[in-house]
């Protein structure tokens, strides 16, 4: 074929591409000087970022009033009938049950994106920024990243597990100073591997030390109201 042709192909396909935001890295190719991913993150967010939060917003302004349109659908077909559904909320493993003409008061409802047109890296990179920048609470981080289904539940487990450290910490200071017995750290670990956590392991072998020594104290001599260790 003439050369030209192939010119002529290589300029359309490029105009396509520019004109849609469509970087090559899409399909898995690469040109010029990036040789880093940072660098190809950063064109590829540079292309697409502003395309997908231009229609974040548009859904957002959109919805709501597909919503309405929903709501009185439901009301108006189906007012008297009673629907089981799941939320679909992250965390909501429950399902609600309503009835249109019972718990429709209003149609009002809002859409909204955590962050519109970040992707997930993103996304953890900028609410990480605004965290160590006292922008936001660490609750907040947790409610908007896509990762986290339930903040308060994330909490309570990231509590807990700094807690399970603690404890841990302070077992091994106190068997290596030889302030804790060995054979009480054997029994914390016997229970432990029942299944307990930690907690629950030290109050099971606290209750069966405590159990050991009373079987195994003296009786009180005669004439004495109890053992002299008492």
């Amino acid at each position: 074929p003439d050369p030209s042709t192939n010119i002529a192909i290589d300029r359309l396909e490029r105009n396509a591409r520019i004109s849609t935001g469509t970087v090559p890295q899409i399909g898995g190719e690469s040109y010029g000087a990036l040789r880093t991913g940072r660098g190809i993150d950063a064109l590829m967010g540079a292309a697409l970022d502003p395309r997908i939060q231009e229609m974040q917003e548009i859904m957002e302004g959109h919805l709501p009033h597909l919503n309405e349109c929903l709501f009185a659908t439901y009301k108006g077909y189906w007012g008297s009938k009673k629907f089981s559904m799941f939320t679909g909320y992250a965390g909501d493993f429950g399902q609600v049950d309503f009835t249109p003409n019972d718990h429709f008061e209003t149609f009002n409802n809002v859409v909204s994106h955590s962050i519109p047109g970040a992707d997930i890296q993103g996304t953890t990179i900028q609410l990480g920024q605004l965290l160590s920048m006292r922008g936001i609470s660490l609750h907040t981080f947790r409610a908007k990243h896509p990762f986290i289904e339930d903040a308060e539940m994330e909490a309570r487990r990231v509590d807990e597990e700094q807690l399970e450290e603690a404890v841990l910490a302070a077992i091994q200071q106190q068997a290596l100073s030889g302030q804790l017995p060995v054979v009480y750290v054997s029994k914390i670990e016997k229970h432990r591997k029942k299944g307990l956590d930690i907690f629950q392991a030290i109050e099971k072998a606290d209750e069966e030390v405590r159990a050991e020594q009373a079987a195994i104290a003296p009786g009180p001599e005669e004439g004495m109201a109890m053992a002299p260790e008492q």
